[in-house]
């Protein structure tokens, strides 16, 4: 280790102004001291809730999957990476959160294109499989605002009415839409849809005073 970069890290940690500042100068450090190939592969496992060697490659489009599975193999010797049960595994959830923070604002661009091949993907696996469709509509309301603004309210009626009756599933699909809301990474039409799913479901549950403040802030100004 570079003593004058720890040197450094050490002096800005101090002169931080919040924990956030200083959780991304230990996470940037982090970065800085990977191999550029591993640094990227950290950077876009970033983007879905869970990744295996195979959407590691499609993240990265990259379908040598001898260096998809090295890089797989590389990402799960860090401490901020974590197993997924069934799927693989993840980036710990506030990693992931600075992460995304920072790509978004510092490349909307390439934020939205790794969302696009992430979609893509997810619509390649079964979407009986309630993780991947709902996996898919996260991903699309980032990279086609309004084709995943379109999933949103599709998907949410399948599920809500009859036969399924689903409300559970609605309650995730909404609640992995929520997680872009309060990000600020919707556009108008996918967080009136958020707002709708979670109002619908605040009434089903007779949560009715919460209902109408949430119906009462959704807002559509375009078709």
């Amino acid at each position: 280790m570079n003593q004058d970069a720890l040197t450094q890290l050490l002096t800005r940690l101090q002169a931080a102004r919040s924990d956030e500042e200083r959780e991304w100068l230990v996470m940037q450090f982090s970065l800085d001291n990977m191999a550029p190939a591993v640094r990227e592969a950290v950077w876009v496992a970033a983007i879905p809730h869970w990744f295996d060697a195979d959407f590691l490659a499609a993240l990265l489009d990259d379908e040598r999957s001898e260096r998809a599975q090295e890089l797989y193999q590389a990402l799960q010797e860090f401490s901020f990476v974590e197993v997924f049960p069934g799927r693989g595994y993840n980036l710990h959830e506030r990693s992931r959160a600075l992460l995304l923070g920072r790509l978004w604002q510092e490349d909307q661009a390439r934020y939205r294109e790794l969302s696009r091949r992430a979609a893509a993907y997810c619509a390649g696996q079964d979407q009986t499989d309630t993780g991947w469709r709902v996996e898919m509509v996260y991903h699309l309301l980032v990279a086609e605002p309004d084709r995943g603004a379109r999933q949103l309210q599709d998907t949410g009626w399948e599920w809500h009415d009859p036969p399924n009756f689903a409300y559970d599933k609605v309650e995730t699909l909404a609640r992995m839409a929520r997680e872009h809301a309060d990000a600020g990474r919707l556009a108008e039409r996918g967080l009136g849809w958020t707002l709708f799913w979670e109002a619908l479901l605040d009434s089903d549950y007779s949560r009715y005073r919460p209902a109408r403040d949430k119906f009462l802030r959704i807002q559509i100004t375009s078709q």
